[in-house]
């Protein structure tokens, strides 16, 4: 993969110490990161910075927020292979992590007169691995 400064140069964008710390931290997280989870990670951002910061990298479509069941945005790196592509994924209430869903259906078309700028769509609930460790057997029977 390529370096965070070659990723935010490829995307007119400056390589500023907020904008790779905050890149870096996304990118090295298996589960998606609320912005308190950066912020915990990361100590040297002021308030503001970190705000523009995120906004600049949402904006250039390098990572996508999405909203969990508690209504929390959460970041994670959209590879560019999916910017121009529609986003489905799979977010796991229990481990965090996020899967890649296959599309096989037609998606909704967008009204007439309204203009759309991104396309993602985040399917919750529980992964095959958090749903099989919750599961007892008894007898043979899974309960």
């Amino acid at each position: 993969m390529d370096s965070v400064k070659d990723i935010l140069h490829r995307n007119n964008l400056k390589g500023t110490s907020a904008r790779i710390a905050i890149l870096n931290t996304i990118i090295s997280s298996e589960a998606p990161l609320s912005e308190s989870d950066i912020k915990k990670r990361i100590h040297e951002v002021d308030r503001v910075t970190f705000y523009r910061s995120i906004k600049s990298l949402l904006d250039t479509k390098i990572i996508q927020g999405m909203i969990t069941q508690g209504k929390i945005i959460k970041y994670t790196f959209c590879p560019e292979n999916q910017n121009n592509e529609t986003a489905v994924q799979f977010y796991c209430t229990e481990c965090q992590r996020i899967a890649d869903v296959e599309i096989k259906t037609q998606f909704p078309v967008v009204p007439q007169g309204y203009k759309e700028k991104t396309r993602s769509i985040t399917i919750t609930g529980i992964c095959k691995a958090c749903n099989n460790s919750s599961e007892e057997e008894i007898d043979g029977v899974v309960i």
